[in-house]
């Protein structure tokens, strides 16, 4: 009999209806169904029950296909379900550190979850052009190279050369804007990416955007934070201390946390020689020096700017387009340390290493040598005044034991010539005295001359010998209460005989009444004869000197006024010092030491009081002094009881009798 295959297939499709069939088949086949129903009806029975079977087989039929379908459905969701868990998770977990490097390495093993590869890399574009690996892991990644620069025009999005030398088969890279850069994944596997990946791959990046966003912004703020650190650390020690040994080893440790590199250098250059001096020098040996040598520096190929470059040597004396080839060159970069347009030195960083500096590095090194060359201007500068200070110090110890030894000198002169002296004027007092009458007129002429000088010469010991006492601090004041106007008087009668000579007119205006002072009447009375004695020097003969004296509750005021030459500003400014004189013809032929108005001025200052002129060249000079007074005479005191006086002698007024020096025989 023969069966519609379509029926066959329906119900071999179902396990009972084909068994049913097969019995129905061999039934009929072996005459049973015929012998029991007929040969027409065993036919329609055996049609029916392959009907019936075949109906029942269509729908456990469609029953297998749907079950099926509906296996693959669920399958495919469980899957998409799974990936949209991971990529959340991955979102999750780039939020959790704000390091990006712990967020980059939790992110790429995250990935694996989700996306097979067997090398990752991120990189960055920077606003200045250069494209910087920010993280590599997997095969044939190095993390010494994370931070490097990928060259520019590099055929690959990540640093891989030569992929296919690698072993690399597949490649897949998207954009990642939250680094401004891609990110790429490279698998052994041919054909490893296809749409689907490169699509998980960008939810994926999306989902970790913000927590990528967050940590890259969070480590701009902290560099920005160890930035401002690091320069507030230079400037504290560029400002607090002058001593450069101490300054370039904090400029070191700071620049060390924020930029990589093996070599730190400074090299000052001198504009007196020429020369360049290597003041710090980390790496001792590279390109040959160390700290403290010198070398040949010009300063004009320093360059007005930061540079950075790969050179054999990075000294502005050396070619840059010379030396090792670029491979075995170190890179460099070099800052110019000047303080407006001086150029004072260069700043050196170098290593071997792969390319590090950018805008950002080179504008951190240029504001640290911005604040590093006035602290190397000022320790120069303290330097320098450190050498003139040790060098005037030589000198002033030179003209202190010069001027020691020349109070010395006057002193012990001083002194010899003073005994002599005193003898000679005693016995030219002596004989002038004539008490027997035997001289004549001619002689005693010539005796009076002699007594002059012998006083004149009297009065140059006499200021050596202050001067000498000046000079060693031992210029000594001895107050005593007397009355001022006596001793202006004394004075005036005791110069009248030097004005005589000279035809000069000596008139003198004293206050009424006693001025007492509590001073060295013996030194008051030499500045007042001082006064008198430049006055009638310098003035001409039959010309008139003017001495007033006017007193309050507080001061004296002594002024002696001439008719002289005068003088100019400039020499006023300069009369009251040692051994100065006018030079001009008419002083020329006036002798004298120029100590007098230098001896009156410390005795007037000695005394609180102070000393000052007023002149005009051609129109004379007036000179003044004050000194305190005593307001109302002493008060009355108890006489001491009656004491034996040695005799004084004739010779040496001054001196006590055993104070007279015994002249040898």
């Amino acid at each position: 009999m023969w069966v519609s295959p379509v029926a066959r297939d329906r119900v071999y499709a179902s396990g009972a209806g084909a068994l049913v069939v097969v019995v129905a088949l061999s039934l009929h086949s072996a005459g049973a169904l015929d012998a029991a129903f007929g040969t027409s009806q065993a036919s329609l029975f055996v049609a029916g029950l392959t009907a019936l079977a075949g109906v029942a087989g269509s729908g456990t039929w469609y029953a297998w296909r749907r079950e099926r379908s509906t296996s693959k459905e669920l399958a495919a969701f469980r899957r998409e379900d799974e990936e949209r868990r991971a990529i959340t998770a991955i979102g999750v977990g780039a939020s959790w550190d704000l390091d990006p490097r712990r967020g980059f390495t939790r992110f790429s093993n995250d990935l694996r979850q989700l996306l097979e590869y067997d090398r990752l890399a991120l990189t960055s574009a920077k606003h200045d052009g250069r494209t910087e690996l920010l993280f590599v892991q997997g095969e044939h990644a190095k993390a010494g190279k994370i931070g490097s620069t990928i060259p520019p025009g590099w055929p690959e999005p990540d640093d891989v050369g030569n992929p296919a030398a690698l072993g690399f088969q597949s490649k897949l890279t998207v954009p990642f804007l939250a680094i401004n850069g891609t990110i790429t994944l490279r698998s052994k596997k041919a054909g490893a990416y296809a749409k689907h990946e490169m699509d998980l791959l960008r939810q994926v990046v999306a989902q970790a955007t913000p927590g990528v966003a967050n940590a890259l912004l969070y480590e701009a703020s902290q560099r920005q934070l160890n930035e401002r650190t690091a320069l507030a650390e230079i400037g504290r020690a560029a400002t607090g201390t002058p001593d450069l040994r101490e300054i370039f080893p904090i400029v070191r440790k700071a620049l060390g946390a924020l930029i990589r590199f093996d070599h730190i250098g400074v090299v000052l250059s001198s504009p007196e020689t020429g020369k360049g001096k290597a003041a710090y020098w980390l790496a001792e040996g590279l390109l040959g020096l160390k700290a403290g040598d010198e070398l040949d520096f010009d300063r004009s190929a320093s360059g007005p700017e930061v540079s950075v470059g790969r050179w054999a040597s990075a000294l502005p004396s050396t070619p840059k387009d010379g030396g090792s080839p670029p491979g075995e060159a170190r890179l460099w970069l070099q800052a110019p340390l000047k303080v407006q347009d001086n150029v004072l030195g260069m700043l050196f960083l170098s290593t071997v290493g792969e390319d590090w500096v950018g805008d950002d590095e080179s504008l951190l090194v240029e504001q640290v040598s911005l604040q590093v060359a006035p602290a190397i201007r000022n320790a120069q500068l303290l330097a320098a005044e450190r050498a003139l200070k040790q060098e005037l110090d030589s000198q002033y110890r030179e003209l202190k034991e010069a001027q020691e030894a020349k109070n010395r000198f006057l002193s012990a002169v001083s002194h010899e010539l003073r005994t002599p002296l005193a003898i000679i004027s005693g016995f030219v007092d002596l004989l002038r005295s004539d008490p027997g009458g035997n001289l004549t007129t001619e002689q005693v002429d010539t005796l009076t001359i002699m007594s002059r000088n012998s006083r004149q010469l009297e009065h140059l010991i006499g200021d050596l010998l202050d001067i000498s006492r000046i000079g060693a601090s031992k210029f000594q004041i001895n107050p005593t209460l007397f009355n001022g106007s006596e001793m202006l008087r004394a004075v005036i009668e005791d110069t009248q005989g030097l004005m005589a000579g000279k035809a000069q007119v000596l008139t003198s205006s004293l206050p009424d009444g006693q001025v007492w002072l509590n001073a060295d009447s013996g030194r008051v009375s030499q500045l007042v004869t001082n006064f008198l004695t430049n006055a009638s020097k310098y003035s001409n003969a039959r010309t008139k000197i003017v001495l007033k004296a006017s007193w309050d509750t507080k001061d004296l005021h002594v002024s002696v006024k001439d008719q002289g030459i005068g003088m100019s500003r400039e020499d006023q400014e300069k009369l009251f010092t040692a051994f100065y004189r006018v030079d001009n013809q008419v002083t020329r032929m006036v002798p004298g030491t120029g100590l007098g108005l230098y001896i009156s001025k410390t005795i007037a200052e000695m005394h609180g009081g102070r000393i000052w002129l007023e002149s005009k060249a051609g129109e004379g000079t007036t000179v003044h002094f004050t000194i305190p007074c005593v307001a109302g005479p002493p008060a009355a005191r108890e006489e001491p009881g009656e004491q034996l006086n040695m005799p004084r002698s004739r010779l040496y007024p001054e001196q006590e009798m055993d104070e007279i020096p015994i002249p040898a025989v």
